[in-house]
């Protein structure tokens, strides 16, 4: 599946309506509705895991009908 990097952002979540609001699925939290059956680690996180969450995201963004994605990280340090 091809996709092109649009850039790096950030956004305010707390003053503003977030730009990309739906969760298509999640690795961090297993009881979620929309958990992916791909659960993170902080072991797990390397180049293969990176790729891999990119290419899910991007496919699951077609499935879906939108034009674009993102990755966020939350509630790690």
């Amino acid at each position: 599946m091809g996709y092109k990097k649009l850039g790096c952002y950030n956004d305010n979540d707390e003053k503003f309506e977030r730009p990309l609001s739906d969760l298509l699925f999640t690795d961090l939290d297993m009881s979620s509705r929309v958990f992916s059956g791909t659960q993170f680690t902080t072991d797990s996180m390397d180049s293969l895991y990176l790729s891999d969450l990119v290419e899910r995201c991007a496919l699951k963004t077609k499935e879906f009908g939108f034009a674009v994605f993102g990755i966020e990280r939350v509630g790690m340090t």
